[in-house]
């Protein structure tokens, strides 16, 4: 059985849409993440791309709920996620999630929370990593993002927003990565940097509809 599930109503058209043009069936399920789910012998494959952009507060940014992310960092839906793939992976399944780990030019500290994960839950975790980006170019990328739902600041004051944010933050770094689960009880990870495909050339869409550009971003 396959399952389609999103927070919002809209993007599950989306999905359906997908699904009609590939001549896919799957159940659509409208509902937050993870909530609820209990397959009997678990999902063979799982793909999620949660929200982990980090925003200022008092900047307003579209789709927020699907792509402003949670906690200090960001990560807290990937946390959320992490804990309950063991319940939902089948023997031998596997899950993707595309994310942007946010760090310095040393490293991300996310790191050490996968490592953890994956000595606790037994599964292989393969982390394919696109160049770095810095933290000024992606405060640009976003402010032209939601430039039209901050009037009167311009691009530019958006962007030295969001930069101030990240340094305040402790972060000068993103790494848009790529991880690859696999419920196998190898207990081990490994990391993959400068994979092609995962660094977006394009500028975010600011539109309420963001399905086809984020599964591009997905599948290059």
């Amino acid at each position: 059985m396959a399952c389609s599930r999103d927070f919002f109503s809209n993007l599950l058209e989306v999905a359906r849409a997908n699904l009609d043009l590939n001549s896919c069936t799957a159940v659509m399920i409208q509902g937050d993440m993870c909530d609820a789910l209990a397959p009997p012998a678990g999902f063979d494959f799982i793909l999620i791309n949660p929200p982990w952009r980090i925003v200022p507060e008092q900047v307003a940014y579209p789709n927020p709920r699907a792509r402003v992310g949670w906690g200090r960092d960001g990560l807290d839906a990937v946390r959320r996620f992490l804990r309950d793939v063991p319940k939902l992976a089948s023997a031998g399944g596997s899950a993707i999630i595309r994310v942007d780990f946010p760090g310095t030019r040393q490293g991300f500290s996310f790191e050490r929370e996968l490592a953890d994960f994956v000595g606790k839950a037994g599964f292989r975790l393969l982390v394919r990593q696109g160049a770095p980006i810095d933290i000024s170019d992606q405060s640009m990328i976003s402010a032209q993002t939601c430039v039209h739902l901050n009037s009167p600041a311009s691009v530019t004051e958006l962007a030295r927003r969001f930069a101030d944010n990240y340094r305040r933050l402790g972060f000068d770094t993103l790494y848009p990565s790529l991880c690859e689960l696999q419920n196998d009880r190898s207990e081990r990870l490994e990391i993959k940097s400068g994979q092609a495909g995962l660094t977006p050339t394009w500028t975010e869409s600011s539109e309420s509809d963001i399905g086809s550009k984020e599964c591009t971003e997905v599948l290059a």
